[in-house]
């Protein structure tokens, strides 16, 4: 004895599209999980589009799987006939998307690094005047010293603070030497 169980099945059209600009996603592969267990898997064309067959009503999962993009999965119910579209990450969305803030970032780095070799550039590369290194006598002789030295070599006394050499003392004819300052 045999039984006859009448079921509607049907098939649904998909349409895999670009996330932002709905832009059709050809060579992508659906992938869908039958109650039976089983799956059914197609891919899409040139247009994105792609029949899933005789499917019969129920709730599916399908994993769609983008060539040099982001997989997506989609929980969707069939209950009748319907189109069903699925927006993913694909490489020309992925890249409208990235790319811009990248060149941006770049083009930011290479404009600091012009200006910054220019500065270099344009900086002397002698001072502007003259370092003066301030000269030292001897508070003794007079005698100037280098900057290294910090006692005459001809009298040994010890560096004098000014950088004048220091006068020295002429008496008049008809004077006499002043005292000596008290001890």
């Amino acid at each position: 004895m045999s039984q006859t169980i009448q079921g509607s099945v049907f098939s649904i059209p998909v349409r895999v599209v670009g996330r932002f600009y709905s832009l059709p996603v050809s060579g992508a592969t659906v992938l869908t999980f039958l109650p039976d267990s089983t799956n059914q898997t197609v891919e899409t064309g040139p247009e994105g589009n792609a029949t899933l067959a005789q499917l019969p009503p129920g709730s599916y999962n399908l994993r769609v799987t983008v060539p040099y993009g982001v997989r997506s999965i989609v929980k969707t119910s069939v209950l009748g006939p319907v189109n069903i579209s699925i927006p993913v990450f694909s490489i020309a969305e992925l890249l409208t998307v990235i790319m811009p803030p990248i060149a941006v970032a770049i083009a930011v780095v290479l404009l600091a690094l012009k200006r910054e070799h220019a500065r270099r550039v344009a900086m002397p590369t002698t001072p502007p005047y003259p370092i003066a290194i301030p000269v030292a006598f001897c508070g003794a002789c007079g005698k100037p010293l280098s900057p290294a030295e910090f006692f005459c070599t001809t009298c040994g006394t010890p560096r004098s603070r000014s950088t004048q050499p220091s006068p020295t003392p002429q008496l008049p004819a008809s004077s006499s030497a002043p005292p000596p300052p008290p001890q």
